[in-house]
């Protein structure tokens, strides 16, 4: 497989909404696997040649063309056809529920929503299209930001979510009421606010946040996983390792372990199937 971030630039229309940007692809003539964890961000996936299954259950399922993956709570494992092509936008929590009239806790739980029923008409197969005949990273950048400035409305923000997704992100704050404090709410309100505009509460957006701020620091802390789960606020060990394979699917010691994991997933957020083993 061959993935590629497609690097935005601050002054883009999407820059600060969008976390990452990516281009996947499947040059084999064999079918690819790979297994893919939750990392806080809700995407929406356009397939440009070729088909994607997950597995549900022991079934392989397909893909709409056009998908929306919610933030899942567990790893998924997906199957890629031969000469397959991909376009995915990775939304910042915050951010995906200024492009559509719909409640964010509807694509949470790994949920794959069919995008082509929350917009109207041709708008997403001429947007592929596009991103088709783009000959370099600018031109896909610019025609999703044409996209998605269509499709933006201002109405749907909310400050006191912006500001805790951003105290989340940056591990500033990792106790829900605390958050709540801050903001002078309650956290029964704070909970329904995530409900409608990042669709999972907030402490769940902290696991997985944390979990993935772990991960940036593996390098450093990788020897002493003790020190590692305290500099980042576990009550002790046992909550790390809790906490840590409830969203990656194995133990830290299991993944420290695996210097090709490591590297998988701080390149690509993604690991092969065949690599991702206790």
């Amino acid at each position: 497989m061959q993935y590629h971030v497609v690097h935005h630039t601050e002054n883009a229309f999407l820059s600060e909404q969008v976390d990452l940007v990516y281009r996947l692809q499947n040059t084999q003539n064999t079918p690819q696997y790979y297994k893919t964890v939750t990392n806080g961000i809700i995407g929406l996936g356009i397939i440009l040649k070729g088909s994607a299954f997950i597995d549900v259950d022991g079934q392989w399922e397909l893909i709409p063309r056009f998908s929306i993956f919610g933030m899942g709570e567990k790893p998924y494992h997906i199957k890629l056809s031969a000469d397959y092509e991909e376009i995915s936008i990775g939304f910042k929590p915050y951010a995906f529920n200024f492009f559509v009239n719909t409640q964010q806790r509807y694509f949470t739980k790994g949920r794959i929503t069919d995008a082509s029923l929350l917009y109207p008409g041709h708008t997403l197969e001429e947007l592929a299209e596009a991103v088709s005949k783009s000959k370099n990273d600018p031109d896909i950048l610019s025609a999703l930001d044409g996209f998605f400035q269509k499709q933006f409305n201002s109405d749907r923000s909310d400050h006191r979510v912006r500001a805790a997704t951003q105290w989340i992100y940056d591990n500033d704050i990792i106790r829900v009421q605390d958050i709540a404090q801050k903001l002078d709410i309650s956290s029964v309100t704070l909970r329904n606010l995530f409900d409608e505009h990042v669709g999972v509460t907030p402490k769940e957006l902290i696991k997985i946040t944390r979990t993935h701020n772990v991960l940036k620091q593996c390098a450093f802390f990788k020897e002493n996983l003790t020190e590692l789960g305290y500099e980042f606020g576990y009550f002790d060990q046992s909550h790390f390792i809790k906490e840590f394979k409830s969203v990656m699917g194995i133990t830290p010691k299991a993944y420290f372990r695996n210097e090709q994991l490591a590297f998988d997933f701080y390149n690509y957020g993604r690991w092969l199937t065949d690599n991702f083993t206790e």
